[in-house]
């Protein structure tokens, strides 16, 4: 999974640390803060939709979840989550460039799917 994803676009790169996505210029400056979860968070995976201006992550553990907002960090809205039963494993987000739709695995490595046009 991946804790990196670029945006050629807007020449930018995001990132996971801790309980922190960054961005910063592709160059490393202009560092940034633009999503703080709850916590530390496991087995994080992050994909960006320079087009739908859309950054989407993917969480795995007690109240992990999928979800997106704009890329600059405003509008987060979650996707799928665990009920916080037990253990949740989002897997291998990805981002059709043409349709801009997200997909990932749930838990039951189901294929799951929404549109990010709105």
């Amino acid at each position: 999974d991946r804790t990196i994803a670029f945006d050629e676009i807007n020449s930018r790169v995001y990132w996971i640390t801790g309980e922190y996505i960054f961005r910063s210029d592709l160059n490393g400056t202009n560092v940034e803060t633009v999503f703080q979860f709850w916590g530390s968070v496991s087995n994080p995976s992050i994909v960006i939709s320079a087009f739908s201006n859309k950054l989407c992550w993917a969480t795995s553990s007690f109240y992990g979840e999928i979800a997106c907002s704009d890329l600059n960090g405003n509008n987060p809205i979650v996707l799928d989550s665990s009920d916080g039963s037990g253990d949740y494993a989002a897997r291998s987000l990805a981002i059709s460039s043409t349709t801009q739709t997200l997909y990932w695995f749930d838990d039951n490595y189901d294929t799951q799917m929404v549109s990010l046009l709105g």
